[in-house]
């Protein structure tokens, strides 16, 4: 006997992915943006702002 499937649970299931799908991408660009902001931020200055400033844009984006 083959498998058979439930379509309207994979349908759910379907809806479901791409809902937290949708919301990962949501909460990826707010936390893109904080890094942008802080990274133009000239308010931060010093060695430790500018290494983190530096770590941000080589290992964050």
């Amino acid at each position: 006997m083959g498998k058979s499937w439930d379509t309207k649970k994979v349908n759910e299931f379907i809806e479901y992915f791409e809902h937290a799908a949708h919301h990962y991408m949501e909460c990826l660009t707010d936390i893109h943006a904080s890094y942008e902001s802080y990274r133009n931020n000239d308010s931060f200055v010093g060695g430790g702002a500018e290494q983190s400033k530096a770590f941000i844009g080589m290992k964050q984006e």
